[in-house]
């Protein structure tokens, strides 16, 4: 069975032991940690992991091993991870464009407009010079719900 879930302190070793795996939880981040993971049969096959300060919630690392729908797994792992930053209080989360700007276009994010980067102090110097795209968590949930989700 496929599972979601918040990063467990005896996840670590699995994770370090494996160097596909490793950089989920050997990044610097500038805030409080956070890692979730996609296991199946107690097996880790992917995560993500970043970190939050004040309200807001940085993706530093997503991965995910080689495998059969790997964009339905990443979806999945994403929308599990803004469901944990929610209840966590996080309102904002950011992600760098990469080469799954359109999965991340797909679940919500946008890209973040000029008078918002000189407004934040929340977003930090390295994102302000890189494209970036962000998800307002308030209004996802808002969107779910109003479709029935």
């Amino acid at each position: 069975m496929i599972r979601f879930r918040k990063l467990r302190v005896g996840d670590l070793d699995e994770v370090y032991q494996d160097d596909e795996l490793r950089p989920l939880i050997t990044g610097k981040p500038k805030g409080r940690r956070f890692a979730a993971v996609v296991d199946e049969e107690e097996q880790i096959l992917g995560g993500v992991s970043g970190y939050l300060k004040d309200k807001a919630a940085y993706i530093q690392c997503v991965i995910l091993k080689d495998m059969k729908q790997k964009d339905v797994y990443q979806d999945g792992l994403i929308r599990s991870l803004i469901h944990f930053l929610d209840l966590d209080g996080a309102e904002y989360l950011f992600v760098r464009r990469e080469k799954d700007e359109a999965l991340y276009r797909k679940i919500g994010f946008q890209p973040i407009r000029a008078e918002i980067r000189k407004q934040s102090a929340e977003i930090p110097d390295a994102l302000q010079k890189g494209d970036i795209l962000w998800l307002n968590l308030k209004d996802f949930f808002e969107e779910s719900s109003q479709q029935g989700c």
